[in-house]
């Protein structure tokens, strides 16, 4: 099966990547992807000399054709086989693709906020399918509006909107006097941290 692809996609254990890349016979030219963490592009390649090395970070919602997927390096084939299942985000170093791949943690967190949301309109009275369709329809909805402008800060509607005396803005308050994104971006930097740790 080696033998005959020309994308081998790398998806074991990270502590098992190198010994099972070494275990198999590269080709000049056949493209490795591989997409776990905790290694690293000169690790893959050392691996694996023949082969042309991406690392990518695709994320679960992959399956519905959405979300998106950094790689490194940029490569025509890599984006052609990620760019079937969302948007693909070529990135310009390893440094660069560590933080990017970090935000797929952000991504799975993003569903306790929905989960968090809808569970509380659900106590409110709100039947659970309605309120948890409806928490995730904003919550893409969200996403669709800032990933359309991405020349533009992603709070930008919010700051439009969430105008002095608005229900908005009085939960923005809240959200800003809790320090709640200060917690976001404390747990991304353990994120970062990790992608950057790799070997």
């Amino acid at each position: 099966m080696i033998d005959g692809a020309g994308i081998i996609l790398v998806a074991v254990p990270p502590a098992a990547v190198y010994d099972c890349v070494k275990a198999l016979r590269w080709r000049s030219g056949q493209v490795l992807i591989c997409v776990a963490i905790d290694v690293t592009a000169a690790g893959l390649q050392a691996a694996a000399p023949s082969a042309i090395v991406v690392r990518a970070m695709p994320s679960s919602c992959a399956v519905l054709n959405a979300g998106g997927t950094p790689i490194f390096p940029g490569n025509d084939a890599a984006a052609d086989l990620f760019g079937k299942l969302g948007t693909v985000f070529p990135v310009n170093s390893e440094a660069q693709f560590n933080t990017a791949a970090a935000l797929a943690a952000f991504y799975l967190w993003s569903f306790a906020v929905i989960d968090t949301v809808a569970e509380r309109a659900v106590a409110e009275g709100l039947p659970p399918e309605t309120a948890r369709g409806l928490a995730a329809a904003l919550a893409g909805g969200a996403a669709a509006v800032a990933a359309s402008r991405p020349d533009l800060p992603a709070r930008t509607p919010l700051e439009t909107f969430g105008r002095a005396g608005t229900m908005t803005r009085q939960g923005w308050d809240v959200l800003i006097r809790s320090k709640a994104l200060d917690a976001w971006s404390e747990a991304l930097d353990i994120a970062i941290a990790r992608m950057r740790s790799s070997r």
